[in-house]
């Protein structure tokens, strides 16, 4: 099971969701990657440290304030750079445009492709990053 974000509204609702999730994984035979796994909580804005566990063995940590984690791609977390991740996204829509555009397909397919494969890069990381300035150039 891979890429996925659970959202509730307090630590025992997180639990419930975290059960669930990891019932759903045992009964399909997919494993969690604890490795990979952190908890963010806020309350009021503001980050606070809560223990959150699958089962009474299995806790999963406290993600730092200042890390990141990558999620579909995008890097998430309190400790962005907004300049560098911005970057990063212009020349990962540039690199897909281009391969589409490579590619023998007639101009319906292309269009078709762009919109498929490279705008979601973009609107995925509109809530994560500013690409104000840079949507014009990118257009």
């Amino acid at each position: 099971m891979d890429d996925f974000k659970l959202f509730s509204r307090d630590d025992t609702k997180l639990q419930q969701e975290l059960i669930v999730l990891k019932t759903f994984s045992d009964d399909i035979i997919m494993e969690f990657g604890l490795v990979k796994c952190a908890i963010a909580i806020f309350k009021h804005g503001r980050r606070t440290n809560s223990q959150n566990s699958l089962n009474n063995q299995t806790v999963i940590r406290n993600m730092q304030l200042d890390k990141t984690f990558k999620y579909l791609g995008t890097e998430e977390g309190g400790g962005i750079d907004n300049s560098q991740m911005t970057d990063k996204l212009v020349k990962e829509i540039y690199c897909r445009v281009q391969q589409i555009l490579k590619a023998e397909l007639n101009s319906h397919n292309k269009i078709t492709t762009v919109i498929t494969l490279a705008v979601p890069v973009l609107v995925y990381s509109f809530r994560i990053v500013s690409l104000r300035k840079e949507i014009e150039k990118i257009d």
